[in-house]
Parts: C-alpha cells; structure tokens; sequence
C-alpha cells in the first residue's frame, strides 16, 4: 500500500518532498531547510489544503453573486 501511495505522488524516500513555498524556494535555490524548518513546514501543509478550499469557494460565490447582480 505504501508502495503505490508513494508512487501515486512522486514522492519517494529520499526524493525531492516540496509543497510550500519555503520548500520550493529552498529547492530552487539548491538548498535544504534544517530539520526544524521540515517540521514546521510539514505542520503547515494540511492548514494550507483547508484554506484553499475556503478561499476557492469564497472566490466562487463572489463570482456567482457578481453574476446574478450583472444578468438580473
């Protein structure tokens, strides 16, 4: 099972595990953030899916109130 999660993601033991901006830069730049900045920034991530979630569908129902106004 983990084998195919693994694989599913692209991510591998070892291999590149970016997915916050402090880790792209990071990994941009060629460097490695120490251990505690993985930590935190490990922390950050399911806060982020959340928030993105919650800005695309504050972002939609502006879209969608502007609309109604505009075609009413």
């Amino acid at each position: 099972m983990q084998s195919v999660r693994q694989n599913h993601t692209g991510i591998r033991p070892g291999g590149n595990d970016i997915a916050t901006y402090k880790e792209i830069v990071a990994f941009c730049e060629g460097k490695e953030l120490d251990k505690d900045s993985k930590i935190a920034e490990k922390a950050k991530r399911p806060y982020q899916r959340v928030l993105l979630a919650i800005g695309a569908g504050a972002l939609l129902l502006a879209i969608l109130l502007l609309e109604s106004y505009i075609f009413k």
